[in-house]
This record gives C-alpha cells, structure tokens and sequence, in this order.
C-alpha cells in the first residue's frame, strides 16, 4: 500500500506543476501580440505560484485551512484545467480534472498533505 501512497504524492506534485505549465502553454499560445503572450505566459504562472507559496505550501507563512484551503485546492488545478480547455485542448483538460479527483480521493483516504489534516472531525495536528 505504500507503493500507491507514494504513487499519490507524486501524483500531487505533478499536478501542481501541470497547472503551472498549462498556464504557461496557455499565456503563450493567445492569439494577441507578444507582449500580452509575454505577461500572460510568464506573468500568469508567477502570480499562481506566489500565491501558493503564500498560503498552500507546506511552508507557508498564512497556511489556509478547512474550506479555504480545498477552495484554493480547487482554483489551482481548476486554472490548469481551465488553461489546457481554453488551449482547445479539451481531452487532456479533461484527463487533468479526473487525475486531480483520483488524487484528492487519495490524499483524503491515506491522510496525505495539510488539507487532510485540517480536515472537518480531524486534529489539524495529525
């Protein structure tokens, strides 16, 4: 069982970085000119991934937790998912939702990561 614990945590990092590098493909591949392909391509990802560091990394200084924290979970691999569908590619948008819910069932499942922790009924210590 460890195998597939471990499978998920890897799992959790690669989505993360999927929906930095959809919002890259995405900037990039706007039809507008180079300067907004720019701002969007490299400024869209630097936005998200502050904000993440801010407030859902392990280490963050602002932690969210509860219902804040699985609303932050959600807009980050919705914005992934959102990019590759406004990228028009709609299958693998799709593929990315399922792995981000096959996922999330696992970290619920085997307590994996700080949202599950501060789960409704869990200490926010475990």
């Amino acid at each position: 069982m460890s195998g597939l614990r471990n499978a998920n945590l890897l799992l959790a990092l690669l989505l993360e970085l999927g929906t930095l590098a959809a919002v890259v493909y995405w900037g990039f591949g706007t039809d507008a000119g180079v300067a907004v392909q720019l701002v969007a391509g490299i400024g869209a990802p630097i936005v998200l991934a502050v904000l993440w560091g801010m407030f859902c990394s392990p280490k963050a200084a602002k932690p969210l937790r509860g219902v804040a924290r699985v609303v932050a979970d959600v807009a980050w691999f919705g914005c992934g998912a959102a990019a590759l569908a406004a990228s028009g590619a709609m299958t693998l948008a799709a593929a990315f939702g399922v792995a981000y819910v096959v996922n999330r069932i696992g970290v619920l499942t085997w307590h994996q990561g700080s949202e599950a922790a501060a789960a409704p009924g869990r200490a926010a210590t475990e």
